[in-house]
């Protein structure tokens, strides 16, 4: 009996397992069924469930207990995150966040433009807070679809800000999201007020702020966010709070310069002083006149 090279075989199983990744992607943040994934990909019923039992062991997808459907795991997220060099970010908004978290007692997270996603990176719970689903620190939401995704959009550029847009559109408007026109009108607020506020996206009864962390081209590089009960957001409780979201925005990009300011220095060539010096041997008479 004839054999499949082992190399082969495993090259198939590879190709079966990123396909499977691409399909739960594309099915954005409801997640696919293995019926769908089936019928998608053509494949037995127990070639797809060894293969998603086995990325869902490495955190590749995770499948949710209530509707049995995948989504991206965590672990992807991490493992892109870590091609993404946020660890100044990280450590320049803990401060922000941990004000944030004591003055209102809500979640409040960082957000950074991955892709077509926002990936959370950092989060500050409150003691008031009751832990929402999003943000979890790797947790994922394509961009457009909550204040977050769209504070980061309205300060992405065009030409990136419009692929994603575009790339996303087919989520917009389902399961409750909002629609294109929604998130536009919203990111064109966000522009003009430096905040985003969104109660479409969020569990019933929260409300999700957002700011821009901007860089020195007026990019942003990351957004502030918090969810906060809706009941509890008056007039004067959303001014207090987006001032102080702006405010620490700002802080956390000057901390931001700093670091980059100091990593510039710290990475100069260093300069040798000796050789430089009026008195060094290279500067003065070495044959005794």
């Amino acid at each position: 009996m004839n054999s499949i090279p082992r190399e082969v075989a495993g090259a198939q199983l590879l190709d079966r397992a990123v396909a499977i990744l691409q399909a739960v992607r594309d099915a954005g943040p409801d997640g696919a069924s293995l019926a769908t994934l089936i019928e998608a990909l053509e494949l037995k019923q127990s070639t797809a469930h060894r293969i998603l039992s086995s990325l869902e062991a490495h955190g590749l997808v995770d499948r949710d207990s209530r509707n049995k459907r995948y989504r991206i795991g965590a672990t992807i997220v991490a493992l892109a995150a870590d091609a993404v060099d946020v660890t100044d970010l990280q450590e320049a908004s803990r401060p922000a966040l941990a004000r944030l978290s004591a003055v209102t007692g809500e979640t409040s997270f960082i957000a950074i433009a991955l892709g077509l996603n926002a990936v959370c990176v950092e989060r500050q719970t409150g003691k008031e807070s009751v832990l929402p689903q999003w943000p979890l620190r790797g947790g994922i939401r394509p961009l457009g679809m909550d204040a977050t995704g769209q504070a980061l959009l309205a300060f992405l550029p065009t030409e990136q800000a419009e692929a994603a847009l575009k790339a996303n559109s087919h989520l917009f408007g389902i399961a409750g999201f909002p629609g294109e026109d929604v998130i536009r009108r919203q990111m064109a607020d966000g522009q003009k007020d430096l905040f985003v506020l969104d109660r479409i996206a969020t569990a019933e009864g929260e409300t999700e702020i957002a700011t821009p962390i901007l860089n020195r081209k007026g990019f942003a590089v990351g957004a502030l966010a918090i969810v906060v009960p809706s009941e509890r957001l008056t007039k004067d409780g959303l001014e207090i709070i987006t001032s102080v979201m702006i405010d620490e925005a700002r802080q956390i990009t000057d901390r931001l310069n700093r670091f980059r300011r100091l990593n510039a220095v710290h990475n100069q060539p260093k300069r040798d002083f000796l050789a430089t010096c009026p008195d060094s041997p290279s500067h003065s008479s070495i044959d005794g006149d």
